[in-house]
């Protein structure tokens, strides 16, 4: 799973062009988008999420 997901990291980062702080960043906010969607927190994402859709 580790190297898959190294892997995923590095590919991103290929493809986008962004620098590893960038994509890491990336990686987290989609992650608190995830998790707090699952648990039914929105609120919580709500910034990220106003951020994105402007």
């Amino acid at each position: 799973m580790a190297i898959a997901f190294r892997s995923l990291f590095h590919d991103v980062l290929r493809a986008s062009g962004g620098g590893e702080e960038e994509v890491a960043q990336f990686f987290a906010c989609g992650m608190l988008i995830n998790v707090t969607t699952a648990l039914e927190l929105p609120e919580i994402a709500a910034p990220i999420l106003d951020v994105a859709t402007g």
